[in-house]
């Protein structure tokens, strides 16, 4: 899908290349699209609202959307193939919770914390439970009782609310089955936004995680319901390339499954084990659970850029690779200021030095040398 937009001379020689060679060598399909603007739009972020195309491509069962300032480390096929049927896939804007203020647990102080610390099987057993619970006497499911009792976003949304924010999912990627109600709804809200609201914050207003918690059922027809959203893991399909150049920030928001990413800030009992009466494990994101009890775990630059299946390119108000005023020469420049304010730090916060910066810069390599190849 291609937005037909002003571009100068050079702009539309090297975009007439590119695309040629997608499509003799890829059998890529390209698809025209006017750009969609709306009134007051800022242009740094105008053409962001024309990826909603992608929901109108109703000829297709299914599509991975991903913004062009996305590179591909892996394939990606079971994302076709090895997903239950819902509308959407989306993973949670995960780099937006490093923001969120310390919290506390009214039971820290007398009980350990459960809920963030449950593990898969745990959950596991849950889940077994309300999908047995949800089939009639003929062994059919209920669909919309199973997915309206699915319980593990409903807490981290509810803590987001709680605390007067909400629990917001992604755009850069997602999975989505095409549908006309849900593109012509997504346009509607775009037409009536406010003037500060973007691309993602309409994608977020279309799912409304709070009323999916209560109601995830997306009707095809009178005898027909699927979900409308279910959370695809930002880790490893959603990795942002600034995460690597925050090295006087910890990355456990990264490392923090989407079920547990509004409570990853809290004070949990294991983090002050020494001090409590009653031990619990570690927190599985926690760099205590690294440096204590198992060193297969944790932030390490390489292993998790190794991991990843995409990085998206993310460093406002660094510019896009492709920017034209962008050169090498800058971007030694910029790595090399990076690498001087870490080594000032006196706290390494990561446990890793600055290797996380080389590993940043690696991935703006990685863009120039495939870009030198097409």
């Amino acid at each position: 899908m291609h937005a037909t937009t002003a571009k100068d001379d050079f702009g539309i020689r090297y975009e007439h290349r590119i695309l040629s060679k997608a499509i003799d060598k890829y059998d890529v399909k390209i698809f025209f699209v006017d750009a969609l603007n709306f009134e007051g739009d800022e242009a740094n972020w105008a053409n962001g609202f024309t990826k909603f195309h992608v929901f109108s491509l109703v000829q297709y069962k299914k599509i991975i959307f991903f913004d062009s300032d996305c590179l591909f480390y892996d394939n990606m096929d079971e994302l076709f193939t090895g997903l239950p049927d819902a509308m959407i896939y989306a993973p949670a804007h995960y780099s937006a919770f490093r923001e969120l203020d310390s919290g506390s647990n009214e039971a820290h102080d007398t009980e350990p914390i459960e809920g963030p610390l449950r593990d898969d099987k745990d959950r596991a057993v849950d889940n077994e439970k309300i999908y047995t619970s949800s089939l009639d006497e003929r062994g059919k499911v209920d669909i919309d009782k199973l997915y309206n009792n699915l319980p593990s976003m409903k807490p981290s949304i509810e803590a987001m609310k709680q605390r007067g924010s909400k629990f917001e999912l992604t755009d850069y990627l997602f999975v989505l089955e095409p549908n006309q109600v849900l593109y012509d709804f997504l346009v509607d809200l775009a037409q009536n936004k406010s003037r500060n609201e973007y691309d993602m914050d309409i994608f977020n207003r279309l799912i409304d995680l709070e009323d999916s918690s209560e109601n995830n059922v997306f009707r095809i027809d009178s005898d027909y319901a699927k979900p409308l959203i279910m959370i695809l893991p930002h880790n490893p399909y959603a990795l942002t390339s600034g995460e690597f150049k925050f090295f006087e920030k910890d990355h456990e928001c990264y490392l923090t499954d989407p079920q547990d990413l509004a409570f990853y800030t809290f004070d949990h009992v294991g983090k002050q084990e020494k001090q409590h009466k009653h031990p619990v494990k570690k927190p599985y994101w926690s760099y205590d659970y690294l440096r204590n009890d198992n060193t297969n775990c944790g932030w390490k630059s390489a292993a998790i850029f190794n991991g990843a299946k995409t990085a998206h390119f993310s460093d406002y108000p660094i510019p896009k690779p492709w920017t034209l005023g962008m050169r090498k020469s800058e971007m030694d420049k910029i790595a090399k200021d990076l690498k001087k304010k870490c080594k000032e730090l006196e706290n390494d916060v990561n446990n890793e030095g600055c290797s996380g910066i080389d590993t940043w810069y690696k991935v703006y390599q990685d863009y120039e040398n495939t870009m030198n190849t097409v």
